[in-house]
């Protein structure tokens, strides 16, 4: 459902502009007393019209008890007209990928090594209360006032639960290919994967020291077991660069 350039509001939320769109939602900018916010919408797909919210909005569900400084806030979801909202917090900044691509070549090591020193602080934490975030890429870790915000859980995966079906929608570019079928505890090395590939990318055109470059190789290890074999690892790792 896109909703039209005119101001309209929703549950008194006064939708001002798209902030982004994604495969099954769009997410919007919105005001409420004052108040600034993100929501997301998600629209129906396919000829038939299908809304697929089941596991995303039980994913949300597990979202809203989140509660880290590097993970950007659920507040609220609800049903309105033929669909579902998610009201999220904003977040004014840019995304890894748009600041990499600004400050990366500019910029000297230890800022980058501070980002995505958060973003495995943030994936540590789920992991710790028993999650994968399930579609780590640049583009889902928001940059603003210094700090790195994970966002977006709609492919969230329970460890102790797993649903493969729930990584339909995952950025293939960071997916590890025989993620299908994996035993649960392997969902983090996975996870750890996703991480590795991204800082790959992120760094192609850089000229770092080799400590992110060996990170990622070592995220990236085709044997499991050579991998840091939890984010608290990469954590420990970072510090010492």
């Amino acid at each position: 459902m896109l909703i039209s350039q005119a101001e309209i509001q929703i549950d008194g939320f006064i939708v001002k502009s798209v902030l982004g769109y994604g495969g099954t939602s769009i997410v919007y900018y919105a005001e409420k007393n004052g108040e600034k916010f993100a929501l997301k919408i998600y629209r129906r797909l396919g000829p038939n019209g299908i809304l697929p919210t089941l596991n995303f909005l039980s994913n949300y569900e597990a979202a809203l008890s989140f509660n880290h400084p590097n993970i950007g806030k659920v507040i609220s979801m609800k049903k309105w007209e033929e669909t579902f909202y998610i009201l999220l917090e904003y977040i004014d900044g840019i995304n890894l990928m748009e600041w990499a691509q600004i400050h990366l070549l500019a910029t000297n090591e230890n800022q980058f090594s501070h980002y995505i020193l958060q973003a495995a602080s943030s994936l540590y934490y789920l992991e710790c209360n028993g999650y994968v975030h399930g579609d780590i890429r640049p583009q889902n870790i928001l940059i603003s006032q210094n700090q790195a915000r994970l966002i977006d859980f709609d492919s969230l995966q329970s460890i102790h639960k797993p649903n493969n079906n729930r990584y339909f929608f995952t950025t293939s570019a960071y997916l590890e290919l025989d993620l299908l079928g994996q035993k649960p505890r392997i969902l983090v090395l996975n996870e750890i994967y996703s991480f590795g590939a991204m800082i790959r990318g992120l760094l192609r055109n850089a000229k770092f020291s080799r400590g992110c470059y060996q990170l990622a190789e070592k995220c990236l290890a085709k044997d499991y077991k050579k991998r840091p074999q939890s984010f608290n690892e990469i954590i420990e790792t970072i510090r010492n660069f």
